[in-house]
């Protein structure tokens, strides 16, 4: 039986006991178990059947207990029930790629969302597609299932925008250290924390704060164009990219700042590359080998500069000045 604490009721339908249940419950929830739960029961948003849930190993570990049985406790308390009946929202729970492949091959217009496709597929073929299914028992939320999962999702939202917004304070005040702690912080609460064979609880912020710091001091040729009062912001942008291990900063920049996101990329760019080359020497490498990012788009500046070996005291900075590649210098060093 899962940790739940939301009370049975025998009342299917959402209502305010429920939602205030919820609330108590999601305000609560502090140990990974339970996050984890609310976690596992999202995944039956659409109808799904236990063998095929991805990961099944690492829910096993997450949840403390065979996911079997947390589901049993799930269907006791009415957040889900059986779902094999409904053969149109089955289908949903396919990729839109093998929809449109089944309508294809029935003559169906392959156009609209996967739910026009679903309930084409149904209506035109309503045995066969039953047939897709026979012998598999789903799991699909209830109403009160769903309004759990759509409270958890607004609460996993608003803890990932705090978080984001302490971090951009922190940048801003150049406080790097606290930003990549509040990170961490976050990162190692989730469930199945971001990044392979990271350990959040044990993670060192020194390299980052070292990639931040040259954030900071990036003064490329290419900044003569923007304007000045936009730098700042482009800083915070690369930096945010680099702490939460997004490729685009549009989501912290904002008006004219967005039209110069690219020299945000650049800036991040620039500063691991720096990075990289002092923690290689660090260890003992002498030479490291440039590489072209092998795009089509490769300019003329990039092509020449690629494929050669340099000391690394002599290794020419990125990106280079004179780069006119239309996504940006895809440029990178290797050790040799």
């Amino acid at each position: 039986m899962p940790n739940i604490v939301v009370h049975c009721s025998d009342d299917p339908e959402p209502n305010t006991q429920v939602g205030q249940q919820v609330d108590a419950y999601l305000g609560a929830s502090s140990s990974p178990e339970t996050r984890a739960e609310l976690l596992f029961l999202k995944t039956f948003s659409f109808p799904a059947e236990l063998d095929e849930i991805r990961r099944s190993e690492f829910w096993r570990e997450a949840l403390g207990a065979a996911p079997e049985s947390i589901v049993s406790g799930f269907v006791q308390c009415g957040f889900l029930e059986d779902g094999s009946a409904d053969v149109a929202r089955l289908l949903q729970s396919k990729s839109k790629g093998k929809l449109k492949s089944l309508a294809k091959v029935r003559g169906i217009s392959q156009s609209g969302t996967k739910e026009d496709l679903a309930n084409k597929l149904f209506k035109s073929d309503p045995s066969g597609m039953s047939e897709l299914f026979r012998g598999k028992t789903y799991f699909t939320c209830t109403a009160k299932g769903r309004l759990v999962v759509e409270k958890f999702e607004q609460s996993e939202k608003e803890l990932r925008l705090k978080a984001e917004t302490e971090t951009e304070s922190a940048l801003r005040a150049g406080r790097y250290k606290d930003a990549c702690i509040t990170v961490s912080s976050f990162e190692a609460s989730q469930v199945f924390p971001r990044g392979v064979g990271i350990d959040w609880k044990r993670y060192d912020a020194e390299r980052d704060v070292e990639i931040l710091d040259e954030i900071a001091a990036y003064s490329p040729t290419g900044h003569r164009s923007i304007p000045q009062s936009l730098i700042p912001s482009l800083r915070i942008g690369a930096g945010m990219m680099n702490l939460w291990g997004e490729s685009n900063p549009l989501k912290w920049l904002t008006g004219s700042e967005r039209a110069f996101a690219h020299e945000a990329q650049m800036m991040l760019h620039a500063a691991i590359s720096k990075v990289n080359l002092r923690q290689w020497k660090r260890l003992g490498f002498r030479q490291v080998r440039l590489l072209s990012s092998g795009r089509s788009d490769v300019c003329k500046t990039c092509k020449e500069a690629g494929a050669k070996t340099y000391l690394i005291d002599f290794a020419p900075e990125l990106p280079h000045d004179g780069c006119t590649c239309e996504y940006g210098c895809g440029c990178m060093f290797v050790v040799v």
